[in-house]
């Protein structure tokens, strides 16, 4: 998933350290296998919503920032 600012369009914490006037894109990414797909973007959104941002210290997603 691809972020340019820290919440989603239903107002969920999808990356806390997103920052939109840096320049820079923020990416997550999940590396588990039972994660991909619709299905796991559906629960990492979910966890986005129960536990407001500390998802992305799961150990599946990776964050990254890119030019």
């Amino acid at each position: 998933m691809l972020f340019n600012g820290k919440y989603t369009g239903g107002g969920l914490i999808a990356n806390p350290f997103a920052c939109m006037n840096d320049g820079l894109i923020d990416i997550s990414f999940m590396h588990d296998e039972k994660s991909m797909g619709l299905k796991g973007i559906a629960n990492f959104m979910e966890k986005a919503k129960n536990k407001g941002g500390i998802h992305i210290y799961d150990r599946v997603v990776n964050n990254l920032r890119a030019k």
